[in-house]
């Protein structure tokens, strides 16, 4: 897209054109959630970590993309943005705050399946 070769290449001022990522078929993802213990800390994006707010964190999706978050098994949903990294547990795909596992019914059982899909 910009035939950038040598990232050393670029210049104050060139115009870089990062396109937006592909929209995901609705994958299945094996979500947790984090809260208390990191409310305040500085998230991957520079951000004070709030619990009661509309974050995820994701290993690899951008920081910044909104995703589509629904319970298959409520039916319940939500949106939220990618603003951290991780989790960092064997077998889970996407951390939720604590706000978001409430509104999906996670936060009792701590761990669950979710259908995500980035917006």
């Amino acid at each position: 897209m910009n035939n950038i070769t040598d990232p050393r290449s670029l210049q104050i001022g060139q115009t870089l054109r990062i396109p937006k990522p592909q929209a995901l078929e609705k994958a299945e993802v094996v979500a947790s959630w984090y809260g208390q213990y990191h409310h305040g800390r500085p998230m991957a994006n520079g951000e004070p970590f709030d619990m009661h707010g509309p974050t995820i964190a994701h290993k690899e999706i951008p920081l910044g993309t909104r995703v589509l978050l629904k319970n298959p098994a409520t039916g319940e949903q939500a949106t939220a943005t990618v603003t951290d990294r991780g989790p960092y547990i064997k077998g889970r795909d996407v951390d939720l705050s604590y706000q978001l596992a409430q509104q999906l019914s996670l936060d009792k059982q701590g761990v669950g399946n979710l259908i995500m899909q980035v917006l």
